[in-house]
């Protein structure tokens, strides 16, 4: 049975079956914590948030602790219905690719994020003869690939093709305006290397690295492993899209510098994941991410869910 969009395992309700029928009784120990979790589906406009409750719940066998929050993902939930776009406005705008790179410069980090060709309201609008034989197309709010387009020649490109699938490319149910930017590539062909630093408190904790094969962007094709801040293989997996499995990946030449750099980047925020690559003129930053994977994250073993989550301390709202 399913209630509030989770299964029931006899953590909220007691059953007395009678004459063939269960009933079902919300423990007395657990009212609170029940009025406080539908009050909080309640409040869910976004369908992949409420998924990722009954994802968690899936896969861990355990319920949120809404009143308490330990773990890391259960830490990530909390800051994303609390704080990130609420307490802290410049998430909104990080999360824009467009006004991410404004963020960058800013910071004065322009040299580490691809360079902009345009950004335009709609595929329409796109100056096709402003663009260079090679660059990537990208939804400013796309997100796992699914709405980039690796463009390798230009004269080579079905313009009409490429305007029907972007026209088709919305977040939220809204289409967004599309940007065009440097084409990286790793020089010793095949896909780019994805490094994936997660840091607390501005500080790299562990690291996803990926491999993607040449012309895909997308994390369904990715292969990826879970490695610590010196590169050495960590005793745990962890999940975004699939449990990681061990990939053997070389440590990257320029580890130091993208250490250095996420720690910068993430130094105001609690939480966040930097999302970064490395090509022979440098190391970038593709975007950071404070909800990874619609909170779809899980540890095995899962104790070390909460040895991270011990290193999170939440900001007071």
């Amino acid at each position: 049975m399913k209630l509030f969009g989770i299964r029931n395992d006899g953590y909220f309700f007691k059953v007395i079956r009678i004459f063939g029928m269960n009933l079902y009784f919300v423990r007395r120990s657990r009212v609170r914590e029940m009025n406080k979790f539908s009050e909080f589906l309640k409040r869910q406009q976004n369908k992949r948030l409420m998924g990722a409750h009954s994802w968690h719940y899936e896969q861990t066998g355990r319920i949120f602790d809404f009143m308490n929050p330990k773990t890391l993902t259960e830490k990530i939930l909390w800051l994303r219905d609390n704080y990130w776009y609420t307490a802290l406005p410049v998430c909104s705008r990080i999360q824009n690719k467009a006004t991410f790179k404004e963020w960058m410069h800013e910071k004065g980090l322009e040299k580490h994020v691809p360079k902009t060709y345009g950004v335009w309201d709609s595929p329409a609008d796109i100056d096709w003869g402003k663009l260079p034989d090679k660059f990537v197309l990208k939804s400013v709010m796309g997100g796992d690939g699914e709405q980039v387009m690796l463009v390798r020649d230009k004269s080579a490109l079905d313009k009409t093709k490429a305007l029907r699938e972007m026209s088709g490319w919305t977040f939220n149910n809204k289409r967004h305006p599309i940007i065009a930017e440097e084409l990286l590539e790793n020089p010793g062909g095949g896909g780019l290397c994805d490094y994936k630093f997660f840091c607390i408190h501005g500080k790299p904790q562990f690291i996803c690295g990926r491999t993607l094969p040449k012309n895909s962007g997308r994390t369904a094709d990715a292969k990826f492993s879970v490695f610590g801040t010196d590169w050495s293989v960590l005793p745990y997996r962890f999940w975004t899209h699939g449990f990681s499995k061990a990939v053997d990946m070389p440590r990257p030449a320029r580890l130091d510098e993208m250490l250095s750099l996420a720690s910068m980047v993430s130094a105001e925020f609690p939480f966040v994941r930097v999302d970064m690559f490395q090509t022979k003129d440098g190391v970038y930053v593709g975007e950071l991410t404070f909800f990874p994977s619609y909170g779809k994250m899980a540890f095995d073993p899962i104790e070390y869910d909460r040895i991270f989550g011990d290193m999170l301390t939440l900001p007071r709202v």
